[in-house]
């Protein structure tokens, strides 16, 4: 930020690889939370095996399944950026 771009503000932090089947992906979560509060997002994104195979075939996610629960995921951060920056 100092020597690149001294206006740059994050907005927020967003899990990503999310499996919410897992003690490690939970306890990742938490820590994440508690070390960074209200600066992380809502919306996380799931881990999910259509992520990795999309830029084999030169396609976001969102080009390449959009059903999946990974598009899903990042259509919802889309949604509260837009929200969060008052655009919705």
């Amino acid at each position: 930020k100092e020597v690149l771009n001294p206006e740059l503000e994050i907005l927020g932090f967003v899990a990503t690889r999310v499996n919410t089947r897992t003690r490690h992906s939970k306890d990742v979560l938490g820590a994440l939370c508690e070390r960074f509060g209200s600066q992380v997002l809502k919306s996380v994104i799931r881990e999910n095996i259509r992520v990795a195979e999309a830029p084999s075939f030169k396609q976001s996610i969102l080009e390449y399944d959009t059903k999946s629960p990974a598009s899903q995921d990042y259509r919802q951060l889309a949604r509260e950026v837009a929200k969060f920056q008052g655009r919705s």
